[in-house]
Parts: structure tokens; sequence; C-alpha cells
């Protein structure tokens, strides 16, 4: 009956948080009928279950044949938002009087099974956000009651199955977010009564009119979401459409003209998203008085701004070719709230265009060519909120309203020629406010009278302005981020800037401040620099401690580090060379094997005698005989000769990784381990990995104990598809997956046999707690089909106990499938596999860096991780920069360079920041990567000596030999073969992302490219 079929449903859940399943799903309360009495979130009539609400409970565990599939009078299954895994049970498809199906945001796997071809009743259809794969069946025929369908967010590929053409009463379709290609089926028009339709996120491609087809779509049509998608050609008219509301074609491949329809008076759009395509042509007017949102960035439109711009709050045309002055901004509606017009050729000077539009709250017109003084009825704008004239020519002095904004938080100006001081008064001590109105949250919001200055960023580097930094500036008691570097200031730094507790970022370099440097900080500040200066003084041992010297040198002769023989750090002035040659590298490798033997050793004699010592010492110890539970220690070396200090294994790890880490090491040599996470067990007691140093695993064992039942630290969970305790995490048996400069990677694997990528980062490399809790929720926000996202974090109580957690992906990265030459555990990429993979790299770092203006950071092919039987490609490890230190970041910049993909200008920057067109050149090396089949540490012999993979490549093809590089495997071992069509463009568009920095494509050319 239905009852013991729900009782086999239950005996499948492995974890019920909330007990509400376990506690009232008991056989003993069943009704004379056979109905379930009081089970929570069972529904029942005349002793059949007709629904099942069990969505939100966290459910773990998976949905077994012969269970819910058994309940034949079901109308309403709703599971959503939990944790069920496994396939979908055939048997689901048998339920005919099924009407709601949700299954969405849960963790089920494989195919949609061809069985739910049965479901014929079904009116909403539901299987969002999980990670089903493969093509969907052509089932839908039957449905044809289906009024709502939704497979978003799952790696489905193939085309769009045909039936689901035939469902006439069809309002809502999503199919975003996952791999479907091929074109848009013509026979679309046909859903007369659909009204949303999101295809973003896919790889379709073809035209929106295509010829002799008078509209893919019908005339019901609300919303129209196609982007991110590799569609093509002209935009059709639109004029069939009279009911269209929202319209989104971004980061797509559309040429030509915007179609007047849908700027005309007769337009209902409210939303119009045409940003990143390659349309063209001016815009003249936008009449259309129900627009709200215009989006029209990274495009080709010239001319200059329309006449009128209807009733539009939100207005992006930045990076385009517009032109002109701003003077018919004078012209424009006051609805307007935020309008981006940075990256064009506007000129002219800055004048109170803008002083009608009391409702602004956002402006930005930086790298424009814009000239005069900063206008300060700008200032007067009560609701402006951010303000951006960065690189431009604008002169004079900053006027002092701008201090006194009461709703200004982000003012940039840098970049330009502005010159006196900087004219802030302490108009109120900030020692009478309370601390309450100091916090950020209350700064956003404007408090009714202005009593400081709100301001959180201000940037005025690159300017000329002079003076003294006044101490004023500490009534800014909000900001976070001060940039005064590049200017002509004088005197010494003002002792009042440890006031600034909310402060992160502070620039002063490249000034002419002299005198010592204050001994106390803002403890909040995360990066300092004050290089190029005239400092002089002992440096505080407490900024030392805190910042690298990086951070004072070069430039400040005068300045004694504590414990040196004398003033200035000459050896970091000689850094700033030319680059290693690569003969220098090879050799430099060769003698870092040549340590690590040594080192290797002296561990395994350390270690014969330590193992001697404890033998006879260990039956004095205490032997603990409590349960042992994994402890959280720091990461160990797994194997003998294992990498330490500066080895190659730690800088250059081998191309052919084990899969699924983020910074996965080669796991071909490694015999994998199975230890707990955290620590290994021993016979008798428990070893904390690495308490001693590198060979602590090797050591007698710990007898330090806790207490099984609670983990000290913080598990922070940036989604809840998934849910596990510190507990859970601390005793899932792991495996070593490799190491990094960031620390040991490690896969893990729950109870539940969910298996995850645990990264431990090394000790001293994170930010502190607040400022790393910031950076790594705003993770959650990263959401994208080839980006793999960040599940969580723990923050342990010791230094050392930092783990940022993904999930584990089973079929390698895009270095396994490359450079594998031995005991090869994947065949080798065809080369159409191989181009899916390079356009999916530059679709998910298109989203970085367009949508979260992100640099990963640490892009290589190693995390490249490829998902499913389709080698879905998605990017691992981006933006840890933002957890770490600078000496973090600084570190990883060297690891890249060891590895082959550091930019050539990180290598002689002061200060090495990962940047976008960093990324175009770590992308170029990888595209390298994929038409050669080698890895870019490979240190390549010929003719001119050895010679990394960038200098091998660009010296064959200058000696016009450049199909000589291509990988064997494409052209066969005796280079018989006709090279794959498409390879030569390819390996040119890679030296082009290799060249210099200012000569580089942006991602959007580079995908459109692809």
């Amino acid at each position: 009956d239905d009852a013991s079929a729900l009782l086999k449903f239950r005996d499948g859940v492995t974890g019920d948080p909330g007990g509400l399943i376990r506690s009232s799903w008991v056989a003993n309360r069943v009704d004379p009928s056979g109905c379930p009495s009081q089970w929570h979130g069972v529904v029942c009539s005349n002793g059949s279950v007709t629904g099942l609400a069990l969505g939100d409970l966290q459910l773990q565990g998976e949905i077994s044949p012969g269970t819910i599939g058994r309940l034949s009078r079901l109308t309403s299954l709703l599971l959503g938002n939990n944790s069920l895994g496994g396939k979908l049970p055939e048997d689901l498809g048998e339920l005919h009087a099924l009407q709601f199906l949700d299954l969405s945001a849960n963790q089920f796997v494989g195919s949609i099974p061809s069985s739910f071809a049965g479901l014929r009743s079904v009116v909403n259809f539901s299987l969002s956000s999980n990670k089903l794969e493969g093509p969907v069946p052509d089932m839908f025929a039957s449905m044809i009651r289906l009024g709502d369908l939704d497979l978003s967010g799952n790696s489905l590929s193939g085309g769009i199955p045909p039936s689901i053409t035939s469902l006439r009463q069809l309002v809502s379709l999503n199919l975003s977010w996952n791999a479907f290609s091929g074109v848009i089926p013509r026979e679309m028009s046909s859903l007369e009564s659909l009204h949303r339709l999101d295809l973003r996120q896919n790889r379709l491609s073809g035209e929106l009119a295509p010829e002799n087809a008078a509209s893919l779509f019908a005339s019901e049509l609300q919303i129209l979401d196609v982007s991110s998608n590799l569609l093509s050609g002209k935009l059709p008219s639109f004029s069939f459409v009279f009911s269209l509301r929202v319209l989104k074609l971004q980061n797509n491949s559309f040429v030509g003209y915007v179609p007047p329809a849908l700027l005309a008076t007769e337009s209902v759009l409210e939303e119009l998203d045409i940003s990143f395509n390659n349309l063209s042509g001016t815009i003249g007017m936008v009449a259309a008085t129900s627009l709200s949102i215009l989006r029209l960035a990274s495009n080709n439109f010239s001319g200059t701004l329309p006449i009128r711009l209807g009733s539009c709050a939100i207005v992006d045309f930045s990076n385009n070719h517009f032109s002109g002055n701003l003077d018919v901004m004078k012209d424009w509606r006051d609805s307007l709230q935020v309008l981006d017009l940075s990256g064009n050729s506007f000129d002219g000077v800055l004048s109170n265009e803008t002083a009608h539009l009391l409702r602004l709250m956002y402006l930005n017109v930086s790298h424009n060519a814009l000239s005069g003084p900063i206008p300060g009825t700008l200032a007067s704008l009560r609701k402006l909120t951010a303000l951006d004239l960065s690189s431009n020519n604008l002169d004079g002095e900053i006027p002092g309203d701008f201090f006194h904004s009461p709703s200004l938080t982000i003012f940039r100006v840098a970049n330009n020629n502005l010159v006196g001081g900087i004219p802030v008064v302490s108009f109120l001590s900030s020692s009478a406010i309370p601390g309450e109105l100091l916090s950020p949250t209350s700064i956003s919001s404007t408090p009714p009278a202005v009593l400081f200055s709100p301001l959180q960023v201000l940037d005025l580097s690159f300017n000329s302005l002079n003076g003294s930094i006044p101490q004023e500036i500490a009534s800014l008691s909000g900001l976070v981020v001060l940039n005064l570097g590049g200017n002509d200031f004088t005197g010494g730094i003002p002792s009042q800037l440890s006031r600034l507790r909310y402060l992160e970022n502070l620039d002063l370099s490249s000034n002419h401040l002299r005198g010592r440097i204050p001994a106390q900080l803002p403890s909040s500040l995360q990066t300092l620099n004050l290089t190029n200066n005239d400092l002089s003084g002992h440096l505080p041992a407490n900024l030392l401690s805190r910042f690298p010297l990086s951070s004072f040198f070069p430039g400040n002769a005068g300045l004694v580090v504590p414990g040196s023989s004398g003033a200035g750090i000459p050896s970091l002035r000689s850094r700033r060379g030319k680059g290693l040659s690569s003969a220098v590298k090879a050799g430099l490798i060769g003698g870092c094997v040549a340590a690590t033997v040594i080192i290797i050793a002296i561990a395994l004699f350390v270690y014969s005698r330590l193992q001697a010592a404890d033998k006879n010492s260990s039956d004095e110890r205490d032997v603990v005989k409590s349960p042992h539970r994994l402890e959280f220690g720091p990461p160990s070396a797994a194997k003998a000769g294992a990498s330490v200090s500066l080895s190659r294994e730690q800088l250059l790890p081998q191309q052919g990784n084990v899969p699924g880490s983020p910074e996965q090491g080669d796991g071909r040599d490694t015999k994998k381990k199975q230890e707990g996470l955290l620590t290994r067990k021993r016979s008798k007691s428990r070893t904390t990995l690495l308490d001693e140093g590198p060979s602590s695993l090797e050591r007698a064992p710990s007898q330090k104990v806790r207490s099984p039942d609670k983990l000290a630290g913080d598990l922070f969970l940036l989604d809840s598809s998934i849910v596990f305790t510190p507990e859970e995490l601390s005793s899932a048996p792991a495996e070593v997956l490799g190491r990094s400069s960031h620390g040991t990677s490690y896969k893990a694997t729950l109870e539940n046999g969910h298996m995850l990528a645990v990264k431990w980062l090394r000790e001293g490399l994170a930010k502190n707690k607040a400022a790393f809790t910031r950076e790594a929720r705003k993770f959650g926000s990263i959401q994208h089909p080839n980006i793999l996202p960040l599940r969580g974090y723990y923050w342990g109580p010791r230094e050392h106990e930092k783990l940022v957690i993904s999930d584990y992906l089973s079929f390698g990265s895009l270095s396994d499938r490359l450079t594998e030459r031995s005991g090869r555990r994947f065949p080798p990429l065809e080369w159409s596999q191989r181009v899916r993979i390079a356009v999916d790299i530059t679709r998910g770092l298109s989203y970085l860096h367009t949508k979260h203006k992100l640099p990963h950071g640490n892009l290589k092919a190693s995390n490249v991780l490829l998902d499913g039987s389709s080698l879905v490609a998605r990017l691992s490890d981006y933006s840890i920069h933002r957890l770490m230190t600078p000496a973090g970041t600084a570190n990883q910049i060297l690891n890249a360079g060891a590895l082959g993909y550091r930019a050539p200008e990180l290598a002689h920057a002061r200060k090495p920041k990962p940047t976008l067109k960093a990324d175009i050149y770590a992308f170029g090396v990888i595209l390298m990567e994929i038409v050669t089949g080698k890895g870019a540490g490979d240190i390549i012999s010929g003719n001119s000596g050895a010679v990394d993979l960038t200098d091998w490549v660009k010296l064959l093809v200058s000696e016009g030999r450049g199909p000589e590089c291509y990988d064997q495997a494409l052209v066969g071992y005796d280079r018989d073969q006709e090279p794959p069509q498409g390879i030569d463009d390819v390996l040119a568009l890679a030296l082009s992302c290799i060249l210099e920095r200012s000569e580089r494509p942006s991602i959007k050319v580079v995908q459109e490219d692809l």
C-alpha cells in the first residue's frame, strides 16, 4: 500500500536535519482506510496518497525505485530545495495522475528518464538546479496540459527537443544554464500561450530571424532571454511582438543596427539589454515611454548621445564609440538613477548637464576625454552615492562640497590633472560621533542631517595634488579605501589615520612624504603601499609583521628595517630587471630538483631515527582509548619524497593532475592514501598533520585529543544544496590530491557519498577573519555553468585552519587530458572537444570579467575542470587572491610564473595583482597547450637551446614552421595527417593573447573569435 511505499522512501533518507520525517512517519499512525495519519507533508484521501510536500527540509538520500513511483494517485510531488541525489527512478513516469512535479535544487545526476513521457497530466514540471546531463528525451508530446517547464541549471546537452513546440498551453519555458546546442526551432512560434522564454547561458547558434521565417516567437511573448549563447546575424524587427516587456540578448555575436521598433513610442518594453555584441550605428532617440532599463554596453555604437531618453532609470552606454559633448543630457528626464558612459570618446567641458537629475545615484563617465574643472553641482545631488570621473583630462581643484555630501560613498577622480590640496575639514570631531553611526551600514544610509562624510572609497591617485595630507582626513571615518598615490603630497603621514577603523586599503605611494611611519595604523588594514616616498626612521615592528617589505620599498632610502645593518633594502631594488631567461629557468629547476632529493634523503634519515625512538618509547606513553575522530590540523606531505620548501613539486607540479581539485598535483606518482581529511589514524593514537613540520606524518603520534562532540571552528555554507557539519567534514575519508602555492588539496567523501574538493590554505596566506569572511561570502553570488561554485569555507581557531570547499569532479582537468604521457587514464581529446572546452573557458571568464569585474587570477590548465561525459569545462580556484594577504597573492603570481602562465608585466610589478589582461595572457598559454599538447611549464629542447612553451611556439611561427608545433595526437605521429580545420586560427588567437598588455584583446573579442 501507499504507507509502506512511503516508509520504504523514508528508509532511503539518510539525512533529516529537522527530524520531521523520522518523528512523524511511523507505521502505527495509519487510519483504517490505509491513509497515513499526521505524517509530515503527506496528503491522503480514501486510502491513497495524493500529495507529498517535503520541500526545504534539507533531506539527503535517494529516491529508490518502488517507493514514490508506487503512489498511483499522487497529484503533487514537491521535493524542491533538498539534497536528494542519485539517479531519477524510471517508475516516476508511471505517476499518470501527477499534476505538479518539483524536484528542483537537489543533487540528482544522470539523464532524464524517457519514461517521464508517461506524466501526461502534469501541469508544472521542474527539474531545475540539479546535476542532470545528456540529451533531453523527446517526451513532451503527451504532456498536453503542461503550462510551466523548468529544466534550468543542469548540464543538459543536445538540441531543444522538438516535441516542446507542440505544447499549446505552455506559458513559461526555462532551459537556461545548460549546454543545449543547435538552432532555436522555428516551430517555437506555434507556442501561442508562451509568455516567458528563458534560453540564456547555453550554446545555441544561428539567427533569431532565419531566412523565410517571419518569427521564431509567438506574439504573446512577454519575456525573452537568449543571452550568453552563440547566436549571430542581424536582429529581427520585433514588430511582430506586441506584448514584449523584457528582451535580453546580451553576450552573443549579433551585428547590424538596433531595430527602430524596440525604441519607438509604441513599444511596451520595460527592459532592453543588447550589451556585449557587435552591434553598430547610432542611437538617435529613445521614444519608448515604458522603457526603464537600457543596456547597450560593449558594442560598436557611435555618434552622439540620444536627444531623448524616455523615462529610463538605468542606462549603460559604456565601452562603445560614442563621442561629442554631454550637453544633450540637459534635455533628459529626471527619472535617471544609474548612468554609465565610461569607455567612450566624449569630450568637452563637464558642466551642469546633470543638475536636474535629482534621482541620480550612480554616475560613471570615466575613461573619456572630458576637460575643465569638476562642477560643484554634482555634489548637490543628494541621492548620488557613486561618482567616477577618473581617466579624463579634468583640471582645477577638487570642490570641497564632495566631502560634505549626505550620500556619496564612492568618489573616484584618479588619473586627471587636478591640482591643489584635499579640501576636507573636520566639521565634527570623530570622537563626538556615536559608535553606532560609524558602522559601514549606517554610513551607507543617508541621515537626515549631515554629521560627517559617508565616503567609503576615495581615489584621488595620479593627479598633481600637493601640500600635506590634512589631519582632518580622519573625519572621513567610514573610509574603506583611500588611494592618494601618484601625486605631489609632502610632509608626513598623519598619525590620525589610525582613527579610520574600517580602512582596508591605503595607498600613499609615489609622493614626496617624509618623516617616520606612524607606529599605529588601523588594525583593519589589509593592503598598504608606501613605496617611492622619502620616509625614514625605523620601520614599526608591528607593521613589518603585518605587511611584506614590498609595501615599503623601493624608495624610502632612509627607512631602517629592524635587525638590518642599515637603511634601505638594496636587494629589492635590483629585482626590477628583466625576467629570467629560459635557460636560467631550466637551471634553477634542475637545482630545485637536486635540492629536493637531498632534503628527502635527510628527511628519510630523520624519519628512521624517529621511528626507532617511537618504538622504544611507545610503551611508556599514555594511550587514549576513546573513539578516534579526525582533528583539524594542517595538511600533510602525503608520500615519501613529497614536496618540501621550494621544491619542483611545489613550484612546478606535474601536468597530469588528479581530477577534481582546484590545485591538483600529479596524482600518477602518488599512492593515494585513504586518510581522514584532517588527520591520519594510528593503531594507538592520532597524529595531527604537519603539527611539527613537513615530516610530522611519520613522527610519533600526538596525544592531543579533543572532544569529538563539536569542533571549535566555524563552517559557513554558501548554498543549501548540500549540508554538512564540521564534524562530518572532519571525519570524512580523504585523499591528498596535490599541493600548490596555496596549500594542499584533498578529496573528501561525506557519509552520504557526496565528494568534495577541500583546499587547505597554507599558514599566513589568509586575510583576517572579518575580511576573509566578507570576501568568501561574495563567492555565493557567482553562479555560472562554466564556473565551479564555492560550497563553503571553514575558519578554525588556529592560524593554519583555513579551508575552502567546492565540489569534486571526477572527469579530470584539461591538463590531465592534454599532457598525460604514460599510464593514460583518458583518451586524447579530439579537436572539436578542445575547441568546445576553449569556448567554455571564455564563457566562464567573460562572466567573471563582465558580470563581477573580477580577474580569475590563477588561470591554468589544471584549474579547468571537466564535468560529465560531455566534458563541460568549469573554472576552479577563481579569485582566490581575494581571500589572501598581499604576500599570498604575490606568492600565487610567483607560482604562475614558474608554471609558465604569468603575464610579463606582473614579473616586474612592484606589487603584482591579478588583472583581466593577465587572465587573457594565461588563456593564450592554455590555447597553446590545446594546440600543442604540451604543458605550459615544459622545457623544450631545440636548436636554439632550452625554451619554454610560449618561446618555442613563437620561434616556430616566426620561422614559418607553425604546423610543427601541432599535437601529434591531432596530426599523427609522423605528421602525415591533415591538420584540423581552424587550428591555424586558434594558434593565431593564442599568439594575440600573449602580446604586450595594451595589445591583448578583451575577453569579449576572444570569445567572438573562437
